[in-house]
């Protein structure tokens, strides 16, 4: 069981790290985005938009490991993203067929 906590608190650092890093990107592009008009300047702010976007990423990444690894020892499975997804597009069939039919009967499927 210890060994688990100690995962878990790693990936919670991990993440928090990740965050801070992210945190300081929006900073420093929301500072080039303060300056002047120069072609130079425009340039700093791309790039440090692109750095957000790439430590976003990077955030986004650390926080699922966080989550996946807290619901494998909370609720002892884990979700991965395309199992999800191919459970939500499986169900797209039937909702489309449900909002196709705007009659009474149709609209009480609703209430299934």
């Amino acid at each position: 069981m210890q060994q688990e906590i100690s995962k878990l608190d790693a990936l919670q650092a991990a993440y928090k790290a990740a965050v801070e890093e992210w945190m300081a990107a929006i900073r420093e592009e929301e500072a080039l985005a303060s300056v002047d008009h120069s072609i130079a300047k425009i340039d700093e702010w791309e790039a440090a938009h692109f750095r957000e976007d790439e430590l976003r990423t990077k955030a986004m990444a650390a926080k699922s490991d966080y989550e996946d690894q807290l619901r494998e020892e909370i609720f002892g499975f884990y979700l991965d993203l395309p199992a999800k997804a191919q459970a939500t597009f499986r169900l797209l069939p039937s909702i489309a067929s449900i909002s196709d039919d705007n009659s009474a009967a149709g609209l009480a499927g609703l209430n299934r």
